[in-house]
């Protein structure tokens, strides 16, 4: 059955944001939502249907052209912004809570300027959930798991696990590594927890798909409909728009080492 679900996985686009959010920030990863519904008008025109990976596990349908959009975080920017776009579309979309952090700042960033963005609340999801979203596991304290303990990266996926399906009814099926950094343990210990899917982020061509690290594709504040029709157009990106990628996401390389220095309140409950 796994193998089934990866065979129809590995043919369909995911879509990684975070933000959509008409204030600028010192960063990349937020849309304007301007920018955003350029996307979904591009994604309509295009005869895309939006689904999740529910839809995928419980053998619903696929359409003939299918695209999942998933937002890391669960920033409350998207419940206001993206939300509402997607509804006027009539697509449902998936995002990666961090359980520890329903409702409170993204405090455990390294928020450059000093800004600091809320995260979703419980009503928020609860109401994405009611409208066909779904919400999937993104760790408890948004840490990079692989260099965590086994105690400690276990508890943070587990709890992840317990927290939403205690908040929504459902065992979650997803799971989003945080920073995109799984390795094969955590991997191992994401399905071990109950999670059936695990999504990674840029796609490494050199290893065959992993139904627990799928890739995805990222869209950053500068792409618009142009950019998003080169990352679908189904071929392998040119050398050059990898090497971009990579070097875009290499910010996200970093926030692991300035949490350990400045940020010590999330290894609070390790002992």
């Amino acid at each position: 059955m796994a193998e089934g679900h990866l065979q129809k996985l590995s043919q369909i686009p995911v879509l990684m944001y975070h933000k959509i959010d008409p204030h600028s920030e010192v960063g990349i990863n937020a849309l304007s939502p301007r920018r955003f519904r350029q996307h979904c008008q591009w994604l309509e025109e295009h005869g895309f249907q939006a689904l999740t990976f529910r839809h995928i596990l419980e053998n619903r349908p696929i359409p003939a052209n299918p695209v999942i959009l998933t937002f890391d975080d669960a920033y409350a920017s998207v419940f206001e912004h993206a939300y509402p776009i997607m509804r006027e579309f009539g697509f449902p979309g998936v995002v990666f809570v961090i359980s520890g952090f329903i409702g409170r700042s993204n405090s455990w960033d390294a928020n450059l300027g000093g800004l600091t963005f809320p995260h979703m609340d419980r009503d928020n999801l609860r109401e994405l959930h009611r409208a066909g979203w779904e919400a999937g596991g993104h760790s408890v304290t948004h840490r990079a798991l692989r260099f965590l303990p086994e105690a400690v990266c276990r508890r943070e996926i587990e709890t992840s696990f317990r927290d939403l399906e205690s908040l929504l009814g459902v065992p979650p099926v997803s799971f989003a590594y945080p920073f995109g950094m799984g390795s094969e343990r955590v991997r191992q210990f994401t399905a071990q927890a109950g999670f059936r899917v695990g999504c990674g982020a840029i796609r490494d061509y050199g290893h065959p798909p992993d139904i627990m690290n799928l890739p995805r594709i990222p869209l950053y504040q500068f792409e618009g409909a142009r950019q998003l029709h080169r990352r679908l157009s189904g071929a392998r990106p040119p050398l050059a728009d990898r090497v971009v990628l990579r070097l875009l996401g290499w910010p996200a390389f970093l926030t692991p080492l300035y949490q350990l220095l400045f940020r010590r309140k999330l290894w609070a409950g390790d002992c």
